[in-house]
């Protein structure tokens, strides 16, 4: 037993065990530090006591796992960590599944954002420019409300003819209701106000 072994806290049967253990690597040639060829016993044999199929805490189907394990050097140190891993793809890893899901989530709604935003930007600046293009050359003849109802179905479907009469006429009545609950709105907060 040397030195090291002592500082380290081995005792003299682990001593023995490394020191044959080098014997036997030094003379097939190979380096140490590289591989363990030992078998590993941290495997535990899982229970099946449980009876429903689903209930993860009444099955214990872990087994222990050793990150260093096959390396010489590290895996015949006492006190290396060993981690209690399910079986089940599920089940392994919950936190980085959670995280990713989040993480898919977050980016999702912020390109969904993007564009909506963009969207509805350009429909709100469609709308606010002919209805002020409407309310200058009616100048004040036609009322506000009806300049809003036109400005609104015109927005709507200037937005929507590219891709057709069809989709400009519905995106034209789909604007004009908007443009009606507008001004409900105007009238509900002047009133209240």
């Amino acid at each position: 037993m040397g030195f090291l072994d002592r500082l380290r806290g081995r005792n003299q049967e682990e001593a023995d065990h490394v020191s044959s253990l080098d014997a036997a690597t030094a003379a097939a040639g190979s380096d140490p530090s590289l591989f363990n060829v030992e078998a590993s016993s941290n495997t535990l044999p899982s229970s099946s006591a449980g009876s429903n199929a689903f209930d993860i805490q009444a099955q214990d189907t872990s087994r222990l796992y050793n990150p260093y394990e096959g390396l010489a050097a590290v895996s015949r140190r006492e006190g290396v960590p060993q981690f209690r891993l399910p079986q089940q793809p599920e089940f392994l890893f919950i936190e980085d599944a959670t995280r990713l899901r989040l993480n898919q989530l977050l980016n999702t709604s912020g390109k969904l954002g993007r564009a909506n935003g963009n969207s509805l930007g350009a429909l709100g600046l469609m709308f606010a420019a002919t209805e002020s293009f409407g309310n200058y050359m009616s100048d004040g003849v036609v009322p506000s409300e009806v300049v809003t109802l036109a400005a609104g179905a015109s927005a709507g479907a200037l937005y929507r003819s590219v891709r057709g009469p069809r989709q400009a006429g519905a995106a034209a009545a789909v604007g004009a209701l908007g443009a009606g609950a507008l001004i409900l709105a105007r009238k509900t907060i002047s009133r209240g106000l």
